[in-house]
């Protein structure tokens, strides 16, 4: 079977658009999900900053971590006063947090956090008093979304940008078919008219 001259220029356009729809689809993508990591590690890191200097005026109030040991909640009050809408539960951290934390002492002592191992790498915040350091608030790094509402708003956005896609494919096809079909008409007649002659 034999492709027609109008398949052909078809097909060339067709694919061109492809390849510019896929490459932009790409792209977009790439950079809506380093981006939105971005904007969570610059988010959590700011939280850490705000929970350190916290934690400084308690334990210059105390003088040491007695306050804090064996008593999380101190430490899920003070988060719950950095966002404006707190949740009603008292025993998860606010919603806000993204990543697991930890607060430890000067030698690394868990005070406060998760029971798993706490990482060497992730953002590490000092807690001083007198000039020294007596502690350290520490989170993972957030590689990956870990929030529901992250991972719901990920999920809206990827479905949405495949409907793009899918919808943006439809156009392109109708279009390209309107186009080869236009530009070869001449063409065609042109053909005609020496056949006749």
């Amino acid at each position: 079977m034999r492709i027609g001259i109008t398949a052909k220029l078809f097909l060339a356009i067709f694919a061109t658009c492809m390849l510019v729809l896929i490459t932009m689809h790409w792209g977009v993508r790439l950079s809506f999900e380093r981006g939105f990591i971005d904007y969570i590690k610059h988010s959590n890191e700011q939280r850490i900053a705000m929970l350190s200097d916290a934690l400084e005026d308690q334990y210059s109030r105390h003088g040491n971590w007695q306050f804090l040991r064996n008593n999380d909640q101190v430490v899920y009050q003070i988060m719950r006063s950095f966002e404006q809408n707190s949740d009603s539960s008292h025993n998860l951290p606010p919603k806000g947090w993204r990543t697991q934390f930890w607060v430890v002492d000067s030698q690394y002592n868990r005070l406060v956090g998760h029971a798993g191992h706490i990482p060497q790498e992730g953002t590490r915040q000092p807690i001083r008093y007198n000039n020294e350091i007596v502690g350290w608030v520490i989170a993972t790094p957030p590689e990956r979304l870990t929030r529901n509402a992250d991972i719901n708003f990920d999920r809206q956005q990827r479905r949405t940008s495949w409907w793009i896609v899918a919808l943006s494919t439809l156009l392109a096809a109708a279009v390209t078919l309107l186009m080869s079909r236009g530009l070869l008409a001449p063409v065609k007649r042109l053909v005609a008219g020496t056949h006749r002659l």
